[in-house]
Order: C-alpha cells, then structure tokens, then sequence
C-alpha cells in the first residue's frame, strides 16, 4: 500500500510540476510578445508623427494660399469701397 500511495503521489507531483511549467513557460512566451510589441512601438512611434507632421505642412501651405487669396480679396474690396467713399 505505501508503494501505490508514494507513486500516485509521485505521478501527482510530476504532473503538477509539468501543469505548471506549461502555464509557466506560456506566460513568458505571451510576456516576450508584449515586450517585443511595445519596443517597436517605442521605436517607431516617432517616424509616424513626423510622417503626421510632414503632412499637416503640406496641407499648412495650402491654407496659408488659400487666406493669402481671401486676405487679397478682403484689401482689395476695402481699397474699392474707401475709394468709392472718396470720388462722391
């Protein structure tokens, strides 16, 4: 009887050493991912802003032609109307 007991105890062991070596090693693995994902986050986060930035500044040249445009317009219509004020 002391024989069946020590090895069922035994194989209890064996296979709550292997469970937990197997949930083990599955948590690193899973914590060797995240790292690896958050390191090349890290790396690369700031080629997006600046691919971002590169684009708001090509955009920006587009607003500052477009209000150069209205600004014109805006100069040129006051011109006509103190102008017109004037010749009355």
């Amino acid at each position: 009887m002391r024989g069946r007991k020590a090895n069922v105890l035994a194989t209890t062991t064996r296979l709550y050493q292997s469970t937990f070596y197997t949930l083990y090693m599955s948590i690193e693995k899973r914590m060797e991912t995240i790292e690896t994902a958050v390191k090349e986050i890290k790396e690369n986060h700031l080629s997006h802003l600046q691919q971002d930035l590169t684009i708001v500044k090509v955009n920006q040249k587009w607003i500052m032609k477009f209000f150069w445009v209205v600004a014109t317009a805006s100069i040129a219509g006051l011109a006509t109307g103190i102008a017109n004020l004037l010749t009355e």
